[in-house]
């Protein structure tokens, strides 16, 4: 039979943690999100996981790392962060119901985030195979990829003209930025809140989540901070690092910093950090031109590229999914 028409049978994973992260790797759309790394830290906010391989033949086609949640009547909330992983065409028709039949479960909801480069015909195969986009989205499917094989002179030259004019602003301050080796969740969790009261916007992390991000993917992260001449904490920003590509994880300045261009200083750092280990993509994780305009500009500014991915599906009854879409828009507003 054409390998290209063979049926994608569907089997859990059967290797351990290590395993699975060295084969997800062999994938181009790897990502941090679907690694053993990720599942350990959402383990701490509830989140079960169960790994799944896609097999056409021989060969292995795709594999996805499924996070739930236990729901009434027996039912599942599945979230595939980051996944899942391969070509849509490989896992958009089998996948739901592989994940209902491997949780014998009555019913689920399942939403999905993929990272596979957007193409049309690949969301007309989803929309065949009863896939929908949601009505209320958790991130942006449009990013920017920051390209880090150049040399920092020649990133300098790429860099839009008020972004560089800020970054030589920055240095005039008594700042001082370098990587916070032993970083402390309790600090980074008051910056957030000192951001949050000048922007007024809800907080992306608690300082549970963070103190469980720097915990259980300490090996993988990188975070730089700037302070100021009391040694205050005024700015930082965080990537998460697999193979060679980074994710942006974690980014709070606060008034001080923003009005002494602490986040430029602090984002140029990191991405110095990030390409002594190898880094070749950082990927800037998530932009809305329109609702987010500043934050678009301070990653545009910085010469990184346009890039749309597959983004946020979701299959399930419709009343389930109706009233998860409700909660997701009371809960954000």
């Amino acid at each position: 039979m054409d390998d290209k028409l063979s049926t994608v049978e569907w089997d859990l994973w059967r290797g351990d943690e290590i395993m699975w992260d060295s084969h997800l790797c062999k994938y181009s759309d790897h990502n941090i999100y679907q690694s053993s790394l990720w599942a350990r830290h959402k383990e701490k906010t509830g989140w079960l996981s169960m790994r799944l391989v896609g097999n056409q033949g021989q060969n292995t086609v795709t594999i996805a790392q499924i996070l739930f949640r236990l729901l009434p009547f027996q039912g599942r909330l599945v979230w595939i962060p980051g996944g899942p992983i391969g070509m849509p065409e490989k896992w958009g028709s089998g996948l739901f119901k592989a994940i209902k039949d491997k949780l014998n479960v009555p019913w689920l909801y399942v939403r999905i985030n993929n990272f596979y480069n957007f193409q049309e015909h690949q969301t007309k195969e989803l929309l065949r195979n009863h896939w929908i986009r949601p009505r209320k989205y958790l991130s942006s499917d449009q990013s920017l990829l920051y390209n880090l094989n150049n040399s920092e002179e020649e990133r300098y030259r790429q860099l839009g003209s008020n972004w560089a004019r800020n970054y030589r602003r920055s240095k005039k301050f008594n700042h001082n930025t370098d990587i916070w080796k032993n970083p402390d969740p309790l600090e980074i969790c008051d910056l957030y809140n000192q951001m949050k009261e000048y922007k007024k916007f809800k907080n992306s992390f608690n300082e549970q989540e963070i103190q469980s991000i720097i915990k259980n993917l300490s090996n993988n992260l990188v975070i730089i901070y700037t302070r100021n001449s009391k040694s205050e904490l005024i700015s930082i920003r965080g990537a998460l690092i697999q193979e060679n590509k980074a994710w942006d994880i974690l980014a709070a300045t606060n008034l001080q910093g923003r009005k002494e261009y602490a986040s430029y200083a602090t984002f140029w750092f990191l991405t110095l950090e990030c390409q002594k280990l190898g880094v070749k993509v950082y990927d800037l994780s998530g932009v809305n031109p329109t609702r987010n305009k500043g934050v678009y500009d301070f990653k545009k500014g910085t010469g990184a590229t346009s890039v749309r991915y597959i983004g946020e599906w979701e299959k399930g009854g419709t009343l389930f999914r109706t009233l998860i879409n409700l909660g997701l828009h009371f809960q954000n507003g």
